[in-house]
């Protein structure tokens, strides 16, 4: 009798303390710690300057900005929340670098030319055509071609259509273009944070995969300047993210302290067209943005 009761204690004790053993860890991955979601990016050295669309990026997107293609057709559902304010709108971009003739100085590319497309429309509306200008040594104030570019009232189109009868050698094209899930920010709002706590973010977005972009707001309020910080990719796969705290201090909070959160659900593909040797980058994107200050 004595035997089979110790033996008895014995095999409870086993079963008890494996049971401790299998719930710790369980419960430690799942509530604490999201790091196996993100994926960070590696950021260019800075923005180059000869690829742009145009010369303010409204969204704070620069891995966008970054792609170096001579060609881009770019839709983005933009949402800002500063302190006290918040601007939603819609923007369409385009422009056609001609890469055959570049313009140098001191044997140094400064800048593309770009063609005039005629006139472009997104959606059917006829997008405003401006004339690029640009600072030549020697030459003075140079123009150097055309950009396309179209800003509206916040409304989010699923489908888009750009279309262009063309102008002299350039060719006419059309392209029906699908725009990714929508994404909304749902618990955070424009205020202060404390870097020494996980961060949580939820959002309503079906997209595999969201973007967040954390730039720096450097400047005054008459000229300010988004400074790109961190770039993280992040798998969706329960609608939320905790950003634990040793990425969060990455960010350099002890020389800025306002910081641009932008995340981004997008598509993102190529194109070509007869009669322009180069592919066409198109791109689609809802953003949400979101200012914050950080501290430690």
């Amino acid at each position: 009798m004595k035997t089979s009761k110790i033996t008895t204690i014995l095999i409870s004790l086993l079963i008890l303390l494996n049971a401790c053993q299998k719930q710790t860890p369980v419960e430690l991955v799942d509530k604490t710690d999201d790091s196996n979601l993100i994926n960070i990016q590696p950021l260019p050295p800075s923005l180059d300057s000869l690829y742009l669309v145009s010369d303010e990026d409204s969204s704070g997107n620069i891995g966008m900005l970054n792609t170096k293609f001579f060609a881009k057709l770019v839709y983005q559902s933009i949402r800002i929340d500063r302190p006290f304010r918040a601007d939603s709108f819609t923007t369409a971009e385009a422009i056609f670098f001609d890469n055959k003739n570049p313009i140098r100085h001191n044997n140094r590319i400064i800048a593309y030319p770009s063609f005039d497309i005629g006139t472009l429309r997104f959606n059917n509306q006829i997008m405003n055509k401006f004339q690029r200008r640009i600072m030549i040594p020697l030459r003075g104030d140079s123009l150097i071609g055309f950009r396309y570019h179209l800003r509206n009232a916040y409304e989010y189109n699923y489908t888009n259509r750009w279309s262009t009868n063309g102008q002299d050698s350039f060719p006419p094209f059309e392209f029906t273009v699908n725009a990714p899930p929508q994404i909304r920010i749902t618990n955070l709002v424009s205020g202060t944070i404390n870097i020494s706590e996980p961060l949580y973010i939820k959002w309503n977005c079906s997209s595999p995969e969201i973007n967040l972009f954390i730039s720096t707001e450097a400047g005054n309020l008459l000229q300010r300047q988004l400074i790109p910080i961190l770039h993280l990719r992040i798998k969706n796969t329960k609608g939320e993210i905790t950003i634990p705290v040793r990425i969060l201090e990455l960010l350099p909070v002890k020389k800025y302290s306002r910081y641009m959160f932008t995340f981004t659900s997008e598509y993102k593909f190529t194109r070509e067209i007869s009669g322009y040797s180069e592919k066409i980058l198109i791109y689609s994107a809802s953003v949400h943005s979101i200012m914050l200050n950080l501290q430690q």
